[in-house]
């Protein structure tokens, strides 16, 4: 499962009319105006009124303001998201915030990676299938993959300025 590939203007259009909130922005898995898994554009609709790079072009959402068109964001801003999976797929992962501003010790870390943005940990969290929870630090760039979150004890936890806590709240 990955972040939205938008490859049409139906497909836009699908993803529009079919938003479960039409008052929010939501991430697309576009990064450095090419997909996330390196595919090239093959349909764009970038707002024309903007400059397309204005936040480093590393994140892009559907902007509620600019009636869905594209633009780039700071990727540590929180939006509402939109995924997609492979046919055959069975399974998926729902992260939540649970909390700011904590980290896992180092015991309880499985991997941990340098990223430029959260939507690239939950992504790295994503593909391994041993992980249910991540912390993001933005202001370091780090990201730290956990598994079996729910069960882990308080005592797993140490107090980190600028860090965000995601779990795996749901498995379909």
């Amino acid at each position: 499962m990955h972040l939205v590939y938008i490859g049409s203007e139906d497909e836009q259009e699908f993803l529009v009319n079919n938003l479960p909130a039409r008052n929010f922005d939501y991430w697309i898995g576009l990064s450095s105006v090419t997909w996330l898994d390196g595919s090239s554009l093959t349909y764009s609709i970038f707002a024309a009124d903007s400059h397309i790079i204005s936040n480093n072009g590393m994140c892009f959402v559907i902007n509620r303001d600019k009636s869905y068109q594209w633009l780039d964001d700071d990727c540590n801003i929180e939006h509402h998201y939109i995924c997609e999976r492979e046919e055959g797929h069975t399974s998926f992962k729902n992260f939540r915030l649970l909390a700011s501003n904590v980290a896992h010790i180092d015991a309880y870390v499985l991997s941990s990676f340098t990223v430029s943005s959260m939507i690239e940990c939950s992504q790295l969290c994503l593909t391994d299938v041993r992980c249910s929870c991540y912390t993001f630090i933005a202001c370091e760039g780090l990201c730290l993959l956990g598994e079996e979150c729910l069960a882990t004890s308080t005592f797993a936890f140490e107090r980190r300025i600028g860090a965000t806590f995601y779990s795996a709240l749901l498995e379909d």
